[in-house]
């Protein structure tokens, strides 16, 4: 039969209370008596610091409690009918939340999942235009007619601008720099190195962003969400190949819109 040894008189009491095995020690040993385990983490007097979101979850507590603490007289009526009011203004606030967050949510899903529907705009003008490279040129759908200002130089400043005859979704733009597709003639003028993009919508003034283009012949895709745009404009700021004798050209610009 198999007995424990029996407790010395002070065992069991103590100003140090070992973490691993509960037994008391005097407060100048290091270790336990009885599992040799170290004690410095039990210093007497020590307290253990809570994590931050256990300290507010202890002050929400107490917020809770005294706000649901029953009261009697006139202030418990009052007290009762700020506690309504405080609820229905917090539904409110988090309903309000839901539609506007579950909107732009929904919104944000939807422009993923669908598969963006070229569109068409109703009129194009340009700030000049070259002879036989009118604006209208840069949605005719042919890669090798282009739109180009009607001076020569850096052409900073000149724009193509596109309106549509109902609000659209703009989801992708995209843009064949220079006059041709075939690398050899696409080097003869100058192409924009970077565009400028102003959009007008329904619901706001105007709105910019800023297009950086390859020197490269064929179609650069742009993803530019806008919702209920009315216009778009593409400002010259920089080009490439730009010379005395040479217009910085936009061969096609392609628009694509949100389906429904």
């Amino acid at each position: 039969m198999v007995r424990q040894r029996p407790p010395e008189p002070d065992e069991g009491s103590g100003d140090v209370v070992c973490p691993a095995c509960a037994t008391g020690n005097p407060r100048d040993r290091r270790f336990c008596r009885r599992c040799g385990a170290a004690l410095g983490a039990a210093r007497p007097g020590s307290t253990v610091r809570l994590s931050w979101w256990r300290r507010l979850c202890r002050v929400l507590l107490r917020a809770a409690r005294w706000l649901v603490r029953r009261r009697s007289g006139g202030w418990g009526l009052v007290h009762r009918i700020g506690i309504l009011l405080l609820a229905v203004a917090l539904l409110v606030g988090l309903g309000y939340g839901v539609v506007r967050l579950g909107a732009r949510g929904s919104d944000a899903v939807r422009d993923r999942l669908v598969d963006p529907e070229p569109v068409s705009p109703v009129s194009v003008r340009a700030s000049s235009q070259a002879r036989n490279h009118a604006a209208e040129l840069v949605v005719d759908g042919i890669s090798n007619t282009y739109w180009a200002p009607a001076g020569t130089g850096a052409g900073h400043g000149e724009y193509v601008e596109l309106t549509f005859g109902t609000p659209i979704r703009l989801l992708d733009l995209i843009v064949h720099s220079g006059v041709s597709a075939q690398r050899d003639v696409f080097l003869r003028q100058a192409r924009p190195a970077e565009l400028e993009l102003t959009v007008w919508t329904g619901r706001t003034g105007p709105e910019t962003t800023t297009l950086r283009l390859a020197d490269q012949a064929g179609p650069q895709t742009f993803r530019r969400v806008f919702p209920d745009v009315v216009r778009i404009r593409l400002t010259v700021r920089q080009n490439y190949g730009g010379a005395a004798d040479r217009r910085t050209a936009i061969a096609e610009v392609e628009v694509f819109r949100r389906p429904g």
